[in-house]
């Protein structure tokens, strides 16, 4: 009995341990996907001229917070590491808009105006 006690008072730290972990490697995959994901999509239909549109999709993980629309920016906010960190996705002009940041896969509309402002557009939001 006094050995089993032994190793499960070491392995249980270490699986807890491996588990967050693999949570927080997750999550930040996800959230490079996210910004990748939407810098492309900006960037080609900025690319394309006015009146063009994108549709990219997005699986937002839990703990992102907000997403802010703020000038040439998209800022998510995020739970991580024990606090809160910002995200920025970077845009050539200027962008408006709104994404929800509920967990899950979101398809998000871009689309470029005749001004050059490029609008973002949750689907989710659309419904």
């Amino acid at each position: 009995i006094f050995l089993v006690a032994i190793i499960l008072i070491v392995f249980i730290p270490v699986i807890y341990y491996s588990i967050n972990k693999i949570n927080i490697e997750i999550k930040l995959n996800k959230i490079n996907e996210i910004v990748s994901n939407l810098e492309k999509g900006i960037e080609n239909v900025y690319a394309m001229g006015p009146n063009n549109l994108d549709v990219v999709t997005i699986n937002i993980p839990g703990g992102v917070k907000s997403a802010t629309i703020s000038g040439g920016e998209v800022i998510f906010l995020i739970d991580i590491f024990g606090g809160q960190s910002e995200v920025v996705v970077k845009s050539p002009t200027t962008l408006v808009g709104n994404i929800s940041v509920n967990p899950g896969t979101h398809n998000i509309l871009i689309n470029s105006t005749a001004g050059g402002i490029i609008r973002l557009a949750d689907k989710e939001y659309l419904q």
